[in-house]
């Protein structure tokens, strides 16, 4: 059965903003959010543990994006997050 049509993006811009949001916004924060985290923590034991969580945390951020209607607002959010998130690092 196909998706109903009134649900579907129609705008190319915005589902290309989305991809782009959920592909590197997805990937740009996990990377920051755990790098954080390794400041926190001793680097060789939870290294391991952060790569197979890294992608958990990348695939929901990915879908994520699709749960939101407008997409550069999506796209602005994460690169907001992004913005914080290596400032924490630069700043700790």
């Amino acid at each position: 059965m196909p998706a109903n049509k009134k649900h579907l993006t129609r705008s190319p811009w915005q589902r290309l903003a989305k991809l782009i949001a959920g592909f590197v916004g997805g990937y740009c924060i996990t990377q920051l959010l755990f790098m954080l985290i390794l400041k926190f923590a001793a680097p060789t034991e939870t290294l391991i543990t952060l790569q197979y969580a890294g992608f958990a945390v990348w695939v929901t951020l990915f879908l994520v994006v699709y749960l939101v209607e407008n997409g550069y607002k999506i796209l602005a959010l994460y690169a907001l997050l992004c913005a914080v998130l290596y400032s924490l690092i630069n700043l700790i």
